[in-house]
């Protein structure tokens, strides 16, 4: 929207658009102190969905600073334009990229254990950020253009916020991992195990990890109400 609608970095074609908007990013980064190895954005890196979805590829700790940029880019655009402006989606989509960039923020300055009021700022930035994503899904379905579409990882995300909310738990520190961890765990236990069984086994491994992980969870909520 910013550089199609906007015209937020000048006229010309779309690469032009990138180099320009790449330019403007090193000088955030320059003026917030912001470490970085994001390369220049171009086209190669740049996916676009027909649904209109458009992807940037970039590496965990370059995403989350280019989410902030984005942030505030949003609000300065804000700032000059419309309240009406296309039904109000340039508002939403400011409001959803700055409590994105506000939970990443506070996901990575707050340690593992979470005092109540930590967690309910984390809680708070991630359930604002859902809000605004669900009105923006809904404005995009009404105009016919499906470019905010409902994904399972964003019913995910609902469970590991109230996993925050209820168990005071730095979700950097269990989720960032969880499913790396899970993928590592079946490859070691299939590798080891018969091929005619590897299904048989990993089942009764999968329910036994189960078993542990509810009675770990139990002694991890006596430790939240403490």
């Amino acid at each position: 929207m910013l550089a199609q609608q906007l015209n937020w970095w000048g006229p010309g074609t779309f690469q032009e658009q990138l180099e320009k908007a790449y330019q403007d990013f090193v000088a955030y980064c320059r003026t917030k102190k912001l470490g970085h190895s994001q390369p220049p954005f171009k086209l190669s890196k740049v996916k676009m969905k027909k649904t209109g979805e458009i992807m940037l590829a970039a590496k965990a700790w370059n995403g989350r600073v280019v989410c902030s940029w984005l942030a505030d880019t949003m609000v300065l655009a804000c700032a000059g334009a419309d309240p009406g402006f296309d039904e109000g989606r340039l508002f939403l989509e400011s409001h959803a990229a700055t409590s994105m960039a506000q939970f990443f923020w506070l996901t990575e300055s707050n340690p593992r254990e979470l005092c109540e009021e930590e967690a309910h700022k984390i809680y708070a930035s991630g359930h604002e950020f859902l809000r605004s994503y669900r009105s923006l899904c809904t404005i995009s379905a009404r105009q016919n253009k499906h470019e905010f579409p409902l994904k399972p990882k964003y019913h995910a995300f609902l469970h590991v916020l109230r996993e925050v909310k209820r168990f005071r738990k730095n979700p950097r520190f269990t989720h960032t991992y969880i499913d790396e961890d899970a993928m590592l765990w079946a490859k070691s236990t299939s590798r080891f195990s018969h091929p005619k069984k590897r299904a048989i086994w990993l089942i009764k491994c999968q329910r036994l990890r189960l078993k542990v992980m509810k009675h770990k969870m139990k002694q991890l909520l006596k430790g939240a109400n403490r």
